[in-house]
């Protein structure tokens, strides 16, 4: 749409429409009749399922390092993203909590400012951003890449009390010659497994790496055994992080995801 030789924003438009405001509280109340039903209090239903034996399944967004409190402030959301956030966002006692289920990716990426240690800018950073697909789902902005950061993820396996991982995207990384893991950092002459408590310091933090062999294996391979390099990598991340890997996605299909154990 164009007016006096430039183009109008959708905002501009939206705000220069007319509306019937009787005619759209007309539609919301016969929306809200129908909906009216199906509105109860969440935490007390949710209880009494549980009660009564149901399983029942809690999905959080976003990281932990994300989170209102424990991530890293200021480059944070306006919520809990552990576990923490069922309790205080479902009203659901700490005591139903039962097996934690940790998701991660086989490397780590981040969306927007703020620190990242493992940040790679190289071809290989280029070759996983274009493999995995890593742009952001509403702005297709490019994510930021970097090795796995064993240091968060221990960090997030203690937050939340996690008992399992699940491994995300673990097929983009086949390929490579070579695949780093973060286990500790150096700043100064001082080697350090925690982050600091100021994002001034994590700033400064140098990665120390553990180097570990490619692999070659996706979705393809679901039925196969795990190549020996990839199940090396596993491993160093479940003696790492005190959490046992069950379920490795191997593709964006339903049919890539590959269990390793009972959960």
């Amino acid at each position: 749409v164009e007016s006096r030789g430039r183009r109008i924003t959708k905002k501009e438009k939206f705000l220069n429409e007319k509306y019937d405001a009787k005619k759209i509280t007309d539609e919301y109340w016969r929306i809200g009749k129908k909906l009216k039903r199906n509105i109860v209090d969440t935490s007390i239903f949710l209880r009494k399922s549980i009660e009564n034996g149901k399983s029942v399944l809690f999905e959080g967004a976003q990281g932990t390092h994300l989170d209102v409190d424990f991530g890293m402030y200021p480059y944070v959301t306006s919520s809990n993203t552990t576990v923490g956030g069922v309790i205080t966002g479902l009203g659901i006692p700490p005591k139903y909590v039962g097996k934690v289920l940790g998701v991660m990716k086989a490397y780590t990426t981040k969306v927007g400012e703020g620190p990242f240690p493992t940040e790679i800018k190289d071809n290989i950073a280029k070759y996983i951003l274009e493999k995995g697909n890593e742009y952001g789902t509403t702005t297709g902005r490019p994510r930021r890449i970097g090795w796995l950061d064993l240091n968060l993820v221990k960090y997030s396996v203690n937050l939340s009390g996690v008992n399992y991982i699940a491994i995300s995207k673990i097929d983009i990384l086949s390929g490579l010659d070579t695949v780093k893991v973060a286990y500790a950092y150096r700043i100064g002459n001082k080697k350090i497994r925690n982050l600091p408590s100021r994002v001034e310091d994590i700033q400064k933090l140098e990665p120390v790496y553990r180097e570990f062999d490619g692999w070659e294996f996706t979705g393809k391979d679901v039925k196969k055994d795990i190549p020996r390099n990839m199940m090396k990598y596993i491993r160093f991340i479940e003696k790492f992080t005190g959490a046992k890997v069950r379920i490795l996605s191997l593709g964006p299909a339903r049919e890539n995801t590959k269990l390793l154990g009972p959960i």
